[in-house]
């Protein structure tokens, strides 16, 4: 297990869906937020964020941006660019 997890932390590989829904639920985020598309999982919080409140909630916001564009989350790719933001 512990290979297995620095796999996952050092984005060697990415966890299945059945890992990837017990990670989520451990850690209390949202799929998406961790950069996972298990299939029928779709998690549309990351097109709705808002600006961050403070740096350390916009390095978290990068961070699960970046994760969910690594892992190919169809909805973030293909969603439209903000003008507001």
């Amino acid at each position: 297990m512990k290979r297995r997890l620095a796999s996952w932390e050092n984005a060697h590989s990415a966890p299945d869906e059945f890992y990837g829904l017990l990670l989520a639920a451990a850690l209390d985020l949202g799929a998406a937020e961790l950069g996972l598309s298990p299939s029928g999982v779709r998690d549309g919080s990351l097109l709705e964020i808002r600006y961050p409140p403070s740096p350390e909630a916009a390095i978290s916001t990068v961070d699960q941006l970046w994760r969910a564009d690594l892992h190919g989350y169809e909805p973030l790719l293909n969603a439209a660019p903000s003008e507001p933001a």
